[in-house]
């Protein structure tokens, strides 16, 4: 799990390449990248060469259902939320949200493992809260970054509670939280 929510964590390499490229040519390049992923995926529980190669590559860090059932992995999830956060959203919105997908969530899933608490919903109310936490102090930093008014904040606050409901309670939209986060 740790080398997977590190690989996680260096999804922080997106918001900064889209800030770096802008969002014109940022697109021309993520979406040829997220075709092939899905791509890749796809094609994967379908071609038994193609599945073997794909498991030694990345088997460490996919969860077990990911490789035995045909399931989609999260890096298509996370492909496909990328493609939807920064193609509809507004850059101080789409940075935000994306660094909490990929801070966020790792520290949630590492922190919330390795500290016994009680549950909350599904998850844990230590990771839940790691989860929330260090969603505000992201939305925080991206609104004096990005020169935000009061209403960023407010919106801001409300989505990062509704996001923690949504990841501490997957059977809730059943689907994977690289798409929901």
């Amino acid at each position: 799990e740790v080398k997977r929510k590190l690989f996680h964590l260096s999804l922080i390499l997106l918001p900064m390449t889209y800030l770096l490229l802008g969002k014109k040519y940022f697109l021309f390049t993520l979406l040829p990248i997220a075709t092939l992923i899905i791509g890749i995926d796809f094609y994967r529980h379908r071609l038994p060469k193609l599945e073997i190669i794909f498991n030694k590559i990345f088997g460490q860090i996919l969860r077990k259902h990911e490789i035995e059932e045909s399931n989609w992995h999260g890096a298509s999830f996370t492909c496909l939320s990328a493609c939807i956060t920064f193609g509809l959203f507004p850059k101080h919105i789409a940075v935000g949200a994306f660094i909490i997908l990929a801070v966020s969530d790792a520290m949630a899933t590492l922190i919330g493992r390795k500290i016994a608490s009680q549950p909350f919903f599904e998850k844990s109310l230590v990771g839940s809260a790691t989860f929330f936490i260090s969603s505000i102090l992201i939305l925080i930093s991206c609104g004096i970054i990005f020169n935000q008014r009061f209403y960023y904040y407010l919106f801001g606050f409300i989505a990062v509670f509704a996001t923690t409901i949504v990841e501490a309670r997957p059977s809730l939209l059943k689907l994977d939280d690289n798409l929901t986060i």
